[in-house]
C-alpha cells in the first residue's frame, strides 16, 4: 500500500538524521521493494539529545500516553538505529527508549483506533513526543493529514529479528474501523495467534450467556449479559495483563485455571451487556484470540 497521499500532508520535523541508503544484500522484501529485517536486537547506552537524557532500558510494563508524530519520505530507504531499512509504507515506529525491535500497540485517543507497530528507530526529541510513527502508521490511525495526535503507547512483546510483518497486518485487518481496498473488515473469527509467546495473546475464549434468572449457558452468541473467559495463559503475569487490558470494557479478574498438575490462569470478564459484549469480543479476536 503507498501512501501517496501521506506526503504531501503536513509531515512534521523529526529531529533524526537521515542514515545512507541501504544495501541491497537480502532476498526478503516488503511491499515496497525493500529489505526486510537484517537489524540487531539493541537496547543502547544512555545518550543526550537537545539537552534532555533518554535511558534506553527494557520496559515490559511501558504504558504511556503523548504525542505521536510521523515521519515518510525524506528517511525512506534509510537505515534505521538497529540496522533495518525505514519503509513509510510498513506499520513501524521510532521510539526514544524502548529496545529494538519490539512490538508495541498504538491507540489514537481521539478516535479509538488501536495497531500493532515495529519499534525498529529511534525518535522522536521533541518537547512531549513519545512516538514517531511510519507513514502509513500514521495514515491508519487517523492523523497523517494532522501531523500529530495525542495516542496511548503499550508494550506488546518482542518482534522477531527476520523482520517478518504478518503480525501486524493480522492485527490491523481485524479492526472493525479498518477499510481494505475499500471494503469494511468487520471482525475476523478463528485468528492466527498473532505473536508466539506474546501476552496480549491467548489460545482461546468462551462466551457464556447470562440469563434473566441468573442461569449461565454456554452460547456463541452476544446478548443479553454476556461473560468472557480467556486463557489459558502459562503465567500469571500473561494473564494479568490481558485482565488489564479488559477492564476498558468492564469489570475483569485473573482465576486459576484447572489443567491438571501444571498451573495456569484465565481472565473472566463482565458480565456485559450487548454492545460491551461485541466490543470486548472483537477487540480480543485482533489480539489474537480464537472464538469457540
Amino acid at each position: 500500500m503507498a501512501i501517496a497521499a501521506c506526503s504531501s500532508g503536513p509531515e512534521p520535523a523529526t529531529s533524526k538524521i537521515a542514515s545512507p541508503s541501504v544495501r541491497e544484500e537480502t532476498s526478503t522484501k516488503s511491499s515496497s521493494g525493500l529489505p526486510k529485517g537484517g537489524g540487531i536486537y539493541k537496547v543502547g547506552k544512555p545518550y543526550t539529545v537537545n539537552g534532555r537524557l533518554y535511558v534506553p532500558q527494557e520496559d515490559v510494563n511501558y504504558d504511556e500516553t503523548g504525542v505521536a508524530s510521523w515521519y515518510g519520505t525524506a528517511f525512506h530507504g534509510k537505515l534505521t538505529a538497529n540496522g533495518e531499512t525505514f519503509d513509510m509504507n510498513a506499520l513501524t515506529a521510532g521510539h526514544p527508549t524502548l529496545p529494538m525491535p519490539v512490538y508495541v500497540y498504538v491507540t489514537n485517543v481521539s478516535n479509538g483506533r488501536t495497531i500493532l507497530v515495529r519499534i525498529n528507530d529511534r525518535g522522536p526529541y521533541v518537547t512531549d513526543r513519545i512516538i514517531d510513527l511510519s507513514a502509513r502508521s500514521a495514515h491508519e490511525l487517523g492523523f497523517s493529514q494532522q501531523g500529530l495526535a495525542r495516542v496511548r503507547v503499550r508494550y506488546a512483546g518482542k518482534a522477531p529479528l527476520s523482520g517478518d510483518d504478518s503480525a501486524e497486518r493480522k492485527y490491523l485487518l481485524a479492526q472493525s474501523w479498518h477499510q481494505d481496498n475499500g471494503t469494511r473488515v468487520a471482525s475476523l473469527s478463528g485468528i492466527d495467534q498473532l505473536i508466539d509467546g506474546l501476552g496480549w495473546s491467548v489460545a482461546s475464549y468462551r462466551k457464556r450467556l447470562i440469563e434473566p434468572d441468573g442461569t449461565v449457558q454456554r452460547s456463541g452468541l452476544i446478548g443479553r449479559q454476556t461473560l468472557l473467559e480467556v486463557g489459558p495463559f502459562s503465567s500469571r503475569s500473561e494473564a494479568e495483563r490481558m485482565c488489564h487490558d479488559l477492564q476498558e470494557f468492564g469489570p475483569a479478574k485473573v482465576e486459576d485455571y484447572n489443567n491438571g498438575p501444571q498451573s495456569s490462569f484465565q481472565v473472566r470478564a463482565g458480565p456485559y451487556r450487548d454492545e460491551k459484549a461485541q466490543r470486548a469480543a472483537e477487540w480480543m479476536a485482533g489480539a489474537g484470540a480464537d472464538s469457540q
